[in-house]
């Protein structure tokens, strides 16, 4: 058995588990913050990238492409990785290459290879140190509570994705959009990494632990000294044979459609609402309202998780968001309203991953958690590109996003009816 299939077999259990655990709950909070910065500030940078650079918004939007491309490229691979290496240096490694990217962004010139090559090496550093290998160490250190807590985890995505815009444009407006890029990168690692070097490790069971999960033989004695039988191990599943079901498959294809729909919208929320004469800060600002519902809504999110049939909550996380793409779609520029649709896209972008995250959890097991929970970040990593740069392409054409967007809706109540058929157990 791998390093992590050892320790991820068996968590600490509730309450003891919060105790334990919540130091790695913040360290992995503040992580998902420093990813979610290219993220979040993305739709912020176009304009004035667009403006003193000359390149389309097709192209810049391609850097995001390329991202999650490369991110669904190697995720499997991180998966595999973590059962010889570990989570912690994973992710020590991966954050500090993905923020000097980020950050030198700032020097870059007029050639657009330059751009995405940046682009390129802040994907590999957010593979190898992002969703996958935090939500592994994560999970090792809960049971009964898992969706709560990585639910709580991942809200630090949020609480970036409500600063991050409106710091970016404030940034921009007062020193130009170079030196936006090196603050907004050099700020977030002195101040995350120091609390990952000392937070962020995987779960050692104990002797006791590991006798009844069976990584110990049968027949040993535990710290008391007590002979003690091994517990009926739960089922496991392998990446393959968990591709080989009808479930797993409807459930990869909801998670695919929701990636792109979702990301599309976001990245483009700002474009749109300027193109609408709308200003960028308070574009920014309606913007925000995402991450603001998203961070209110994790800690319920996560009970919802822990307690209620998963295809229950995948179908109403696809409703959502179609309802803010017919919204957006309207084009009538209202401020309330889009503040409205990011409230939406807000609920959905804080419980996708947690929902990604328990489902295999509770479907697969934490044996091959890693290769399989890798496998699906491949998938909406590749959506999420592909959705934003499909949406810049209807608007380069038809000259507006409303024909998106009426798209996005009509994509997202398919991906609902597929999630409602995915079964629970």
């Amino acid at each position: 058995m791998t390093r992590l299939a050892i320790s991820a077999a068996a968590p600490a259990q509730a309450p003891g588990e919060w105790r334990e655990g919540w130091p790695v709950v913040a360290c992995t909070f503040a992580a998902m913050a420093i990813g979610a910065l290219s993220f979040f500030t993305q739709g912020v940078f176009i304009g004035p990238l667009q403006h003193e650079l000359g390149w389309t918004r097709t192209q810049i939007s391609a850097a995001g492409f390329i991202q999650s491309t490369v991110c669904a490229i190697m995720a499997p691979f991180v998966g595999q990785a973590l059962g010889r290496i570990g989570p912690r240096p994973m992710v020590l490694a991966g954050w500090t290459l993905a923020m000097a990217s980020f950050g030198t962004l700032g020097l870059i010139g007029p050639r657009l290879e330059v751009f995405y090559l940046h682009w390129l090496l802040l994907a590999i550093g957010i593979a190898v140190g992002g969703p996958v290998a935090l939500s592994a160490g994560l999970a090792t250190w809960f049971s009964r509570h898992r969706g709560l807590a990585i639910s709580m985890a991942l809200n630090g995505v949020n609480v970036v994705g409500a600063i991050a815009p409106l710091a970016a444009t404030a940034l921009i407006s007062g020193f130009g959009w170079r030196i936006a890029y090196q603050a907004l990168a050099g700020g977030a690692f002195l101040v995350v990494f120091p609390l990952l070097l000392v937070w962020f490790h995987e779960r050692r069971p104990s002797r006791s632990e590991q006798i009844s999960t069976g990584a110990v033989p049968t027949g040993s004695r535990d710290e008391a000294g007590h002979g003690r039988a091994a517990a009926r191990p739960a089922p496991e599943l392998t990446l393959r044979q968990a591709a080989g079901m009808i479930r797993h498959r409807l459930f990869a294809c909801g998670i695919l459609l929701i990636g792109g729909c979702l990301v599309a919208q976001i990245v483009h929320f700002v474009p749109d609402l300027a193109d609408r004469g709308v200003g960028q800060i308070a574009a920014s600002r309606a913007l925000s309202a995402n991450s603001l519902v998203a961070i209110l809504f994790g800690a319920f999110g996560g009970i919802l998780l822990d307690r209620l049939p998963l295809p229950l909550v995948a179908t109403g996380i696809c409703v959502l968001p179609a309802i803010s793409a017919l919204i957006l779609g309207s084009g009538t520029g209202n401020l309330a309203g889009a503040a409205v649709a990011a409230g939406l896209l807000g609920i959905t972008s804080g419980m996708t991953v947690p929902l990604m995250s328990v489902y295999v959890a509770r479907h697969v097991g934490m044996r091959h958690y890693g290769a399989c929970f890798g496998a699906m970040m491949a998938m909406f990593n590749l959506a999420q590109g592909a959705g934003a740069v499909a949406l810049s392409r209807v608007r380069d054409l038809s000259g507006d996003y409303s024909g998106g967007f009426f798209g996005v809706a009509t994509v997202l109540l398919v991906a609902a009816v597929v999630m409602a058929f995915t079964g629970d157990r």
